[in-house]
């Protein structure tokens, strides 16, 4: 994410820049806000994590003449525009059928989302809740909703609590970066497989991702890193497969490659 806003900064003329938060509490984001206020910038761009929250700090920076872009932030009343990558119907839904497919279409499970006041991932999980209790009746939803997953130790110590008191538990429906990860390393796992693990992710999640893979993989654990981002298996990965039609196209070792080589051969 923020390597596309800088080049279209440069292919624009204008001087646009990335804000990585350390947690993901609205305090953070307003503090960040007021401070782009004081600079005096134009344009402010947010990924709400409370859009109550940050309802008056946003109506300031109107005031102040900013225009107030969101993403994931369609509630939100203090925004010029706000735009989506999907809908929430449709990530829901698709996001609960890959699940129900893995999970063998039974079984209880538990809902995990970045924080509870996070608007979109409610939504995608009130969609992907509906969408199981109409296709999988035989799933079972345990608990309510858990907001573990920006965080990969609570995501842990929350999924060995639901394993200890649900012995037929299937798995986590996970909306949110680490949760996934946190919940994984719970079963104790030889072989962790990550499907683009980082999409929709802002630059400091993506960096506690690549830098969570990493410790994993030095005490030894297998992963299958799936993307379609050539960079981010390019820096994260020790081998890389090509695969085109089901099979293997063709392998690279990255430290003997570049990014040019790989691009060239995915997009051939």
């Amino acid at each position: 994410m923020e390597r596309g806003i800088k080049e279209m900064g440069e292919k624009l003329g204008v001087d646009a820049s990335m804000i990585g938060l350390t947690s993901a509490g609205p305090a953070l984001q307003v503090r960040a806000i007021e401070d782009l206020i004081a600079k005096g910038v134009n344009v402010i761009g947010v990924v709400p994590n409370d859009e109550k929250a940050l309802e008056p700090v946003l109506e300031k920076a109107r005031a102040a003449g900013n225009k107030v872009v969101a993403h994931e932030g369609s509630g939100l009343v203090a925004k010029d525009w706000d735009f989506e990558m999907a809908s929430a119907k449709g990530f829901g839904e698709t996001h609960a059928e890959l699940f129900a497919q893995k999970a063998g279409g039974k079984g209880s499970y538990a809902v995990y989302m970045g924080s509870l006041t996070v608007p979109l991932h409610n939504a995608w999980a009130d969609f992907a809740i509906a969408y199981l209790e109409e296709k999988y009746p035989g799933m079972k939803l345990v608990g309510e909703r858990y907001g573990v997953a920006e965080n990969v130790d609570d995501s842990r110590k929350t999924a060995l609590e639901f394993l200890a008191a649900n012995p037929d538990l299937v798995g986590f429906l996970a909306f949110g970066s680490q949760g996934p990860i946190g919940a994984g390393r719970a079963t104790d796992p030889k072989v962790l497989i990550l499907d683009s693990p980082t999409v929709g992710v802002g630059v400091g999640a993506r960096a506690g991702i690549y830098r969570i893979v990493r410790e994993l993989a030095a005490k030894g654990l297998a992963i299958l890193l799936i993307s379609d981002e050539v960079s981010e298996v390019h820096f994260n990965a020790d081998r890389i497969l090509h695969m085109a039609g089901g099979c293997i196209a063709a392998e690279f070792a990255p430290r003997q490659s570049s990014i040019q080589q790989l691009e060239e051969a995915v997009y051939a």
